[in-house]
């Protein structure tokens, strides 16, 4: 089983967790879609569209850390019942060694309102080759700034 086969347990688990609003840095799904949000890839099994965030995307030596969004076309329903459309969450990638771990996260309403927000347990994974994991890797890696 890899991290994303597991998405829908640790949101729940992440769920209990967390606090009311969103993590302090989650930028807004769809402020600026245009001027923000970088579309990386389509994950056609969950109709949704991958997006990283350009503004808040922070490059360090080998490391890169980048919000995604993924902005479904009908509303996701999680393990406690709950509606969202967007799913943000924040990945730390190591661009040497082709690792990523997600840090936080938090879902949105098709109109923008926060539905849940919340911390996940430390683990990395191995990006996998042809994966929109490894689109966003290769955006939030490359070495100018702003990616295109």
């Amino acid at each position: 089983m890899t991290f994303r086969t597991l998405l829908p347990a640790l949101v729940a688990l992440s769920w209990a967790c967390a606090a009311a609003g969103p993590a302090a840095s989650t930028p807004e799904p769809d402020n600026a879609l245009a001027d923000r949000w970088l579309e990386v890839g389509v994950v056609k099994s969950n109709q949704a569209t991958v997006y990283i965030d350009t503004v808040s995307l922070d490059r360090h030596e080998d490391v890169a850390a980048v919000w995604m969004m993924y902005r479904y076309e009908t509303n996701h329903t999680d393990a406690l019942g709950k509606n969202y459309r967007r799913y943000l969450v924040h990945e730390t990638i190591n661009c040497a060694r082709r690792t990523v771990a997600a840090d936080s996260w938090a879902t949105y309403t098709a109109s923008g309102s926060v539905v849940m927000s919340g911390t996940m347990p430390p683990r990395t994974d191995a990006v996998p080759p042809g994966s929109v994991i490894e689109a966003v890797m290769l955006k939030a890696c490359r070495p100018t700034s702003p990616p295109s």
